[in-house]
C-alpha cells in the first residue's frame, strides 16, 4: 500500500470516533483492526463470529492475531443454520449469514457505544459475485479499505 492511499485509509479510520470491527483474523480484517487499535485505541472492538460452519482453527487464528495486534477482542455466537434460506445452499447464502453477522454487530455496537461497525471488504471484493456486500450496504456497515 503506498503511502498516499494508506494517509487516506488513517483519515477514515480516524474519521469514525469509535467502532466495531467485523473480524475475520484474514489478512483484510487484520489490516482494519490493527489499524483502528492504532488510531481509536480502546474506542475499537474486534469482534469474531463463532458459529457451527465456522471451522475452531479459523477461531483460534483470530484469537491469536487479535492477541498480537492488542485489540480488546470479543467472540459473539451466530447460528446460520438456523437462518431460513442458509443451509438449502443458495448462491446466495452469505447474504443471510452476512446480515445475521451485521445485525449481532450493530446491535452490539449500539449497546456498548460504538458510532460504527467497519468490515475487511476491499476495492478487489466489487469484482466479484460477494452477496454479503448487500448485507453490509442495507445496514451501514463501513468498509475503510474501498
Amino acid at each position: 500500500m503506498d503511502k498516499v492511499k494508506l494517509a487516506i485509509l488513517k483519515d477514515i479510520i480516524r474519521g469514525l470516533d469509535s467502532t466495531v470491527v467485523a473480524f475475520s483474523g484474514g489478512v483484510d480484517s487484520a489490516l482494519v483492526a490493527k489499524l483502528c487499535y492504532d488510531l481509536l485505541g480502546e474506542r475499537a472492538l474486534a469482534v469474531t463470529a463463532s458459529s457451527e460452519t465456522y471451522p475452531s482453527y479459523e477461531l483460534e487464528a483470530a484469537k491469536r492475531v487479535a492477541s498480537e495486534i492488542g485489540i480488546p477482542h470479543l467472540i459473539i455466537q451466530t447460528k446460520e443454520l438456523e437462518i431460513k434460506g442458509f443451509s438449502s445452499n443458495p448462491p446466495t447464502r452469505c447474504y443471510f449469514c452476512k446480515s445475521e453477522l451485521f445485525e449481532k454487530l450493530k446491535e452490539l455496537a449500539q449497546q456498548e457505544g460504538y458510532k460504527n461497525v467497519v468490515d475487511g471488504a476491499n476495492l478487489d471484493d466489487a469484482k466479484d459475485y460477494r452477496p454479503g456486500s448487500q448485507a453490509a450496504q442495507e445496514l451501514e456497515v463501513r468498509s475503510p479499505l474501498k
